[in-house]
């Protein structure tokens, strides 16, 4: 189906009669629904286009509703530059507040209500309600109420959606008893309970244990006829997940088809979650099969359910095969080789290529890092290389060194199955070659054809803050079919960098240049020892006169 793209202003300039406006407000707006947040801001700095309070109100609700908000909080700290900030109305006042409220950021949230009250607006229920979701997505059920209570104090009664938001509060902060009592509050007042209230009252009884209660409320929401959603079934899911009651889950989410429901990407992924903390990695995987045969894609949350599965049972070679399916380059593989991905492939289905976190992988290197799992952890540094993500400066040394034990590995035994399939050999030399590329930044790299020590020697003069961030090589170039280098290259590669951008200077890795180039002579590569003497020459030399002196 064709993306239909709102065109913020339009019908306001169609009205207003000026074509040249109309346009520029189409475009402004097209470009920021697209993510080309500097055109849109270039349009305005440029003088093309002056954007309304409208404008920006419009623009903030569709980008909330995409959950699209740190694109959100890029348009709220522009709109002070365009004067539409601080707001004049409590309609943008409030949209703010939930902006900084969906994103996390109370304290911003907390800052436009206190504008507001200097300003003399005057807020209503709506602002009330999004600043206690506010409070609630922070887990500051304490501020929640005290929000609560300035709202009673200024005589604005509470609806379905105020009581939702506590009773959210209440479960985040783990207050189960609370969260029921704001239940009879609400029964008591007349106010019905919907499906956010029963999905709430589910969460608080998950996050305490209770899942007997939960069900209880599960129940007792079917007998009031108020037909669950997705949600709610994601929900019970979770508590089950939560108290290691994997079969159980199982039986929530096959009701789900009983409601003439199907299943959604939240739902499917609390089923992963499930599976992955009570030890089920393969159940897991044929629950991502399901998803996948039943057209629903997965995103960034399913596969680090998935991830976490394998990570779980310290199956490491697993769990860097799932980041490659998700990050690299090739399908899902079983153990016994058969590929979890067969159907997509057989069809138009696919699992997207996502853009990796530097967090998530950093986070799952330092995991097979300190478990000594050599292969899976050289495994994710391709992964990190393809999309140009660096390890942190601090690991370079512990990272060269393990690439030099591993190489030598590799030489008695030969590589994995993973590397089998993509590493080609008789590219190692050119890869070499072109490891430090010239491009047309002045952070990057010069590849003139010295050795390495002459490359670093021609970057000493950075200052000691530039990392290997900047550093580009076409190492990481995904469109590359030439497959990754082998432990060794890599080692010496991501040595040439570190030497090239001053990392030795607060993190000394001469000592794994060493071992480096014991693993070059094991392995029979003469022609990089050499260069690796130079290097390490240079690396000691510098790392002692930059030494604390005493």
């Amino acid at each position: 189906s064709r993306r239909t793209e709102p065109a913020f202003g339009d019908l306001r300039e169609r009205e207003a009669g000026s074509p040249v406006r109309q346009d520029a407000g189409w475009l402004f707006s097209r470009y920021l629904y697209r993510g080309e947040f500097t055109r849109a801001f270039q349009m305005v700095s440029q003088r093309q286009y002056s954007p309304t309070e409208s404008d920006l109100n419009e623009v903030l609700t569709v980008l909330c509703r995409g959950r699209r908000l740190s694109l959100a909080i890029r348009v709220v700290d522009q709109a002070h530059q365009w004067k539409l900030l601080p707001a004049t109305s409590v309609k943008s006042a409030t949209i703010v507040i939930d902006v900084f409220g969906k994103a996390r950021l109370l304290h911003r949230a907390l800052e436009v209500y206190e504008q507001m009250l200097i300003d003399g607006i005057k807020p209503n229920r709506v602002t009330f309600n999004a600043l206690i979701s506010a409070c609630a997505r922070s887990a500051h059920a304490d501020l929640a109420f005290r929000v609560f209570a300035a709202m009673r104090v200024r005589g604005i009664s509470a609806d379905k959606f105020t009581y939702s938001a506590l009773i959210d509060a209440c479960a985040k902060a783990g207050r189960v008893e609370q969260a029921f009592v704001i239940a009879n509050v609400m029964s008591a007042q007349g106010v019905e309970k919907d499906q956010t209230v029963y999905s709430a009252l589910i969460d608080a009884c998950g996050r305490c244990g209770a899942v007997s209660r939960a069900f209880h409320v599960f129940e007792e929401m079917k007998r009031a006829g108020v037909h669950p959603n997705l949600v709610t079934f994601a929900v019970l899911i979770d508590c089950c997940g939560d108290a290691y009651l994997p079969e159980r889950a199982f039986e929530v989410f096959r009701e789900i088809k009983h409601w003439d429901l199907a299943p959604n990407v939240v739902a499917f992924t609390s089923l992963i979650d499930a599976c992955a903390k009570a030890g089920w990695p393969e159940r897991a995987e044929l629950v991502y099969d399901d998803m996948l045969r039943s057209g629903v894609q997965p995103n960034d949350v399913t596969f680090g359910a998935l991830l976490d599965a394998w990570l779980r049972v310290k199956d490491y070679g697993r769990a860097a095969a799932v980041l490659d399916s998700c990050y690299g380059r090739g399908p899902l593989s079983r153990p016994n080789g058969s590929s979890t991905m067969s159907i997509a492939e057989n069809s138009t289905l696919a699992a997207p290529r996502l853009r990796p976190s530097a967090r998530t992988l950093i986070a799952v290197l330092d995991i097979m890092q300190n478990a000594s799992a050599m292969d899976a952890m050289y495994h994710v540094l391709i992964i990190m290389q393809r999309h140009q993500i660096w390890p942190p400066m601090r690991q370079y040394a512990e990272i060269i060194a393990t690439m030099a034990d591993l190489a030598q590995v590799w030489h008695d035994y030969g590589p994995p199955e993973w590397a089998r399939r993509s590493l080609h050999r008789s590219t190692l030399a050119a890869k070499n070659d072109r490891a430090l590329s010239e491009d047309s930044s002045a952070d990057h790299i010069s590849d003139s054809g010295d050795d390495g020590v002459t490359q670093a020697k021609s970057a000493a003069s950075r200052s000691d803050g530039e990392t290997s961030a900047n550093v580009q090589t076409d190492f990481g170039n995904t469109d590359n079919d030439d497959g990754p280098i082998d432990p060794l290259e890599y080692g010496i590669w991501l040595t040439e960098v570190g030497a090239s951008n001053n990392v030795h200077r607060k993190h000394a890795f001469s000592k794994s240049v060493a071992k480096l180039i014991e693993a070059a002579e094991y392995c029979g590569r003469s022609e990089r020892v050499q260069s690796l003497r130079d290097i390490s020459t240079f690396l000691r030399q510098t790392e002692k006169d930059h030494a604390p002196k005493h």
